[in-house]
């Protein structure tokens, strides 16, 4: 999670420096000026919306799959012997035959047990 925020991050440093280094440029005698009819929006304004845009629904999408991954969920164990238990776990913990608890046990199951993941209630 925090290398795609990270990896994000850098590329909006990117674009920045390369904005600013484009900008920089001496000016030269012959610049046009670009007019903006009135009721129109120019397309620098609108570059700033939309990557205004995908930073916001970006930054939505991390934040509900971040908390997705700590939502508690029920898994109920059965061994051979047709024990069963019942364990709350973060979603995020639950890997393919081991998770740890929401109290911290570390659970890894054998060949013969099987695992259920119970729906939310």
């Amino acid at each position: 999670m925090i290398k795609k925020i990270l990896f994000t991050l850098f590329v909006a440093g990117v674009v920045f420096l390369f904005y600013k280094l484009k900008n920089s440029a001496p000016p030269t005698d012959q610049k046009v000026k670009h007019e903006v009819p009135p009721g129109k929006l120019s397309t620098q304004l609108m570059a700033y919306i939309i990557v205004g845009f995908m930073l916001l629904f970006s930054g939505i999408y991390f934040a509900l799959n971040w908390l997705d991954d700590r939502s508690l969920i029920t898994v109920r164990v059965t061994t051979a012997e047709n024990i069963v238990t019942e364990y709350q776990v973060k979603k995020s913990a639950l890997k393919n035959r081991k998770f740890t608890t929401a109290d911290g046990r570390i659970i890894e199951l054998g060949d013969n047990e099987r695992l259920e993941i119970l729906p939310q209630q």
